[in-house]
């Protein structure tokens, strides 16, 4: 006959056996009586935790897209400063402000060749909006839109003892030329801001005011989230350009000459 073998005694046999019991009600509850679950503090603590997490994370992604728009704006001031520069080569340093009834970012200027592309009007109506401001109109609003964000300067030259801005010619033509100019570094070429006629001695009313009749309803020094905004110089460099410096160079002398605005 053979022997069955039992099992040794485990003290822990009850205790496992009795990890979830039934109750009356049909709840299944811990041995100590209190039921399976989230207490209210702990889901407290987990909806503090997952509130804390998902606004690092949109704070994280609007970090992101801001630092984007920037860099997309940045590359838009670039193109613009790759068209100036072959515009300048093709006419002896000297390049297009505006004539009769058109501006340097109106679709027809002459700039509109360098940029490329087999569509120069629908190139020309992008170059001439950041990349901030496009984001928040549709492109059938872009197609149609006369909205430019960025102002090119009129410069200053030296006259009758002091420097004074450019005026046009008996063709209501402004040329300005880059080879005038005696700190290219310094030089201010293009600047985002609300596209409005920029002369010395107005940057900061350019990037802080909002040009109503353009559509945009955010000051340029804001499109960036920074307090900032994108300049190219003409060494065809661009830069992030504080207000704070803005605030300096407008406290410059125009009449003994702002290096930003100055040609010989």
């Amino acid at each position: 006959m053979r022997t069955q073998l039992q099992r040794p005694f485990d003290p822990f046999d009850k205790l496992r056996a009795s990890r979830l019991r039934v109750t009356t009600s049909g709840v299944f509850t811990r041995p100590w009586g209190r039921r399976a679950g989230f207490t209210l503090t702990e889901l407290a603590v987990l909806i503090a935790v997952g509130t804390v997490l998902s606004s690092v994370l949109v704070a994280d992604l609007t970090q992101t897209r801001t630092m984007l728009l920037r860099q997309a704006c940045a590359a838009n001031l670039k193109q613009w400063g790759m068209a100036i520069y072959l515009y300048a080569q093709d006419y002896n340093g000297t390049y297009f402000y505006s004539a009769l009834n058109q501006a340097f970012d109106d679709v027809e200027s002459p700039y509109s060749r360098y940029f490329g592309g087999s569509d120069p009007d629908a190139t020309k109506r992008t170059m001439r909006i950041c990349p901030a401001v496009a984001a928040r109109k549709t492109q059938e609003v872009l197609n149609v839109s006369p909205l430019h964000t960025y102002s090119m300067p009129i410069a200053t030259t030296f006259a009758g003892g002091g420097y004074a801005t450019v005026g046009p010619d008996q063709h209501y033509f402004i040329g300005l030329n880059i080879r005038s100019v005696p700190y290219p570094s310094q030089y201010l070429l293009l600047i985002d801001s609300k596209g409005n006629t920029l002369t010395c001695g107005g940057l900061i009313s350019a990037v802080t005011q909002i040009n109503t009749s353009s559509g945009d309803s955010i000051p340029a020094m804001n499109r960036h989230g920074q307090g900032s905004v994108n300049c190219l110089f003409g060494d065809f460099h661009v830069e992030n350009v504080s207000t704070q410096t803005l605030h300096q160079v407008d406290g410059m002398s125009c009449v003994q000459g702002n290096p930003w605005f100055m040609m010989d």
